[in-house]
């Protein structure tokens, strides 16, 4: 008569999970002495291994729902839909902290898909865009400055991309000039800069066929950003910053479904010189490298 070893534990579904023998077997295959092994690579992917199979013990999961895990993943790739998965469970915001953490300065933030390389530069005062773009009009400026010591950084170069008012990149719309709300500046001899442009429109980021969408339903979360404005910055000997402008008083920020939005990022818009015109101050700290 066959038995059957007594299982492990009952999950808090009710089903019965046996000891988990493929977990050590794996572990125990990754072998460093054979040809061609990567002992770094091992010991990452170990670590991936492990967390694996605790969330299939700790779920309880059935080979046919991991069969039907496996397609959904494999419908995300073919959408090309990796990155934005990432970004509605934070793990795109999460590695971005990991990688470029620092205890002072301007806090760095995500870049996002849909940087381009080569802005034009404008004049310092100059403009994202023309004077007849639909929107409402803020002046952005600050200055640039060393993180510890305040000191200006003058010939600082920012790059700075944002959306229309209806919330598309120049990249999205065939309809929108070459380089539309791209532009890059040089600071000032006293590291200050000028920008005119609009308030950006929010958007939603799983806005086509994609069953991410489904998924999110099903979580009950949405796919909503709130307004901002994407922004880098370089300076001669300090460190590259890459980051993101919110605006104070918005009601989707605290409800920004790639979880990046920091109060620190945060700027106020208020009353401008002409009624046409609000203004919006952004100082950037960039910290020495």
């Amino acid at each position: 008569m066959t038995t059957h070893q007594k299982p492990a534990a009952i999950k808090d579904t009710g089903t019965f999970v046996p000891p988990n023998r493929q977990l050590p077997a794996v572990l125990a295959a990754m072998n460093p002495d054979k040809p061609g092994a990567d002992p770094e690579a091992q010991r990452r992917m170990a670590i991936v291994v492990k967390h694996l199979h605790a969330m299939l013990d700790e779920l309880a999961v059935t080979e046919t729902e991991l069969v039907e895990i496996y397609k959904f993943l494999d419908r995300v790739g073919k959408n090309d839909d990796m990155m934005l998965l990432g970004d509605h469970l934070g793990l795109s915001v999460r590695a971005n902290e990991i990688e470029y953490y620092q205890p002072s300065g301007t806090p760095p933030n995500v870049i996002g898909p849909l940087y381009r390389e080569e802005a034009p530069f404008i004049s310092n005062p100059g403009a994202m865009v023309e004077e007849d773009e639909p929107g409402r009009k803020i002046r952005l400026y600050g200055q640039v400055r060393d993180a510890d010591t305040g000191a200006p950084l003058p010939g600082a170069v920012l790059d700075l991309w944002q959306s229309n008012e209806e919330g598309f990149y120049e990249d999205q719309r065939p309809d929108m000039p070459d380089y539309h709300f791209r532009r890059r500046i040089k600071a000032d001899d006293e590291g200050r800069y000028t920008v005119d442009t609009i308030v950006p429109g929010g958007y939603f980021i799983a806005n086509r066929d994609t069953p991410i969408v489904a998924l999110m339903t099903a979580l009950g979360l949405h796919s909503f950003r709130p307004p901002h404005i994407h922004l880098m910055a370089d300076a001669e000997n300090y460190t590259h910053l890459t980051t993101l402008i919110y605006f104070e008083g918005e009601p989707s920020n605290d409800a920004d479904c790639i979880f990046s939005f920091r109060t620190e990022n945060m700027a106020r818009i208020t009353p401008g010189d002409t009624p046409d015109r609000e203004h919006c101050l952004y100082d950037i700290e960039l910290v020495r490298s």
